[in-house]
């Protein structure tokens, strides 16, 4: 009796079920009939989806929740690193007002020495 064998690759991290069916040699028996299909077999070990799912999902979450911290953390640290620059505007409005009210006081005066 001979035996013949097919080998296929597989990876053995997955589940994998088959069945399978005879045909006997066209030399010993010609006829199109073949057996009825083997009862399933598996072979190998069908992998945990929970862990991908939740990987899946607290991946991006934690991403997403540091990228909020580190962007109000950066927002603080730069007002610190960089202080708001001054309006200019109230800085001259201030030095030009006061030595406009020095210049009217002085020409008061200068009025009610002159007449």
């Amino acid at each position: 009796s001979e035996v013949n064998s097919v080998s296929i690759d597989v990876d053995a991290n997955s589940k994998h079920t088959f069945k399978v069916r005879a045909r006997p040699k066209p030399e010993c028996y010609n006829s199109n009939l073949r057996s009825d299909w083997s009862e399933e077999k598996s072979i190998g070990e069908k992998r945990d989806s929970t862990i991908y799912l939740v990987l899946i999902i607290t991946i991006p979450l934690i991403v997403a929740v540091s990228t909020v911290i580190l962007l109000v953390y950066l927002k603080r640290l730069k007002i610190l690193i960089l202080p708001p620059i001054p309006d200019p505007r109230e800085i001259l409005k201030r030095m030009f007002g006061e030595q406009n009210e020095d210049s009217q006081v002085s020409k008061k005066l200068l009025g009610q020495l002159i007449y």
